[in-house]
């Protein structure tokens, strides 16, 4: 029988960040002296926006999760690529909330 050819996999390379909205402290957050580090999973399209996004790692603080998600809607990416084809992924953003002296 003839030797069946093994087919390489396109290579992938993943979503590239290519321009962010800096999250707004919530005055809640900045009057209650809250600070932390939200962990968001954000579904890059392969048009580079941004689909669905959600807390992966919650800061302990509602305002400052919800505050990240809303930054990270706007956020705007190179989309992942299998070879030359542009394809969804997921990606895990860290935004860290701290106030300044």
């Amino acid at each position: 029988p003839p030797k069946e050819e093994k087919r390489e996999e396109p290579r992938f390379t993943p979503a590239r960040l290519v321009h962010t909205v800096k999250p707004e402290y919530p005055p809640a957050a900045v009057a209650g002296d809250r600070v932390g580090v939200v962990v968001v999973r954000a579904m890059v399209r392969a048009d580079g926006s941004c689909g669905d996004v959600e807390v992966a790692q919650s800061s302990g603080s509602r305002v400052l999760d919800n505050a990240a998600l809303k930054a990270v809607r706007k956020w705007r990416w190179e989309p992942a690529r299998r070879g030359e084809e542009p394809v969804a992924s997921t990606v895990r953003c860290r935004i860290r909330f701290e106030l300044e002296e």
